[in-house]
């Protein structure tokens, strides 16, 4: 690991790590889960955390390897800011019937995806930074 691709391979990892445990327990919680919530079936859940872990495994596999593939994290910082309008649009766009528990859950899984963009984002544009001072080196004189 090299100090320009650290923060972007932690928050990689980090997101990966809370995709993981969200995916797990809308899998293993999702009847109880939809309930709470006012999801109207827990398939919904079953659905978006398999989507979730097979997301896990992709920022697993890019954070693991020797040198990031920067296009499949452009992709994941996309992928998490879609998240939070997602979000934000079925919170205040659309009423699909969530409780105020659901929309608090719904508020604070976007609120941490919200970070995790912001973070690869910032790890992202580190590594184009260094990138572009090596292929564009400023002369001194």
């Amino acid at each position: 690991m090299t100090a320009p691709d650290r923060l972007l391979r932690y928050a990689l990892r980090a997101n990966a790590s809370f995709s993981i445990v969200s995916g797990l327990v809308f899998l293993v919680a999702a009847s109880p889960l939809a309930a709470w919530m006012g999801v109207p079936s827990p398939v919904y859940l079953v659905v978006i955390g398999i989507g979730v872990l097979l997301f896990a495994v992709d920022l697993l596999t890019n954070a693991a390897r020797t040198e990031l593939h920067l296009p499949r994290a452009l992709v994941v910082i996309i992928m998490d800011m879609a998240w939070v309008v997602g979000s934000a649009v079925l919170l205040w766009g659309i009423d699909v019937g969530l409780t105020d528990g659901g929309r608090w859950l719904v508020l604070g899984i976007a609120d941490v995806v919200a970070c995790f963009a912001v973070a690869q984002a910032i790890g992202y544009r580190r590594i184009r930074r260094v990138q572009q001072t090596a292929l564009n080196p400023q002369t001194e004189g």
